[in-house]
């Protein structure tokens, strides 16, 4: 199950939709703040460059990995490529 949306109620009756990642670069960066890692410490784990794998999370020139750095990226945030490409919620375990 995807979830995008999340409706917040509002004190003033309204509701707000509170959108979740949406593209690549955001869904990366959100995995990586919710681990509480740098962007260096994904770079070390996953064997790129801290510079490459910010303009992958900015989305410069709509830049995406190939499958090993893709996989190598799933493995140091421990969740799948499928999560990362798609927005489905799935963990690794171990």
């Amino acid at each position: 199950m995807v979830e995008r949306d999340v409706l917040v109620a509002h004190s003033c009756r309204r509701l707000l939709v509170v959108r979740g990642p949406q593209t690549f670069g955001e869904r990366l960066t959100a995995r990586r703040l919710a681990l509480g890692l740098t962007q260096q410490d994904v770079a070390d784990r996953a064997g790129t460059s801290r510079n490459y794998l910010g303009q992958l999370e900015r989305g410069v020139k709509q830049r995406v990995p190939n499958v090993l750095t893709m996989a190598a990226l799933a493995v140091a945030l421990h969740t799948t490529m499928d999560a990362l490409w798609t927005g489905e919620r799935q963990e690794m375990t171990a």
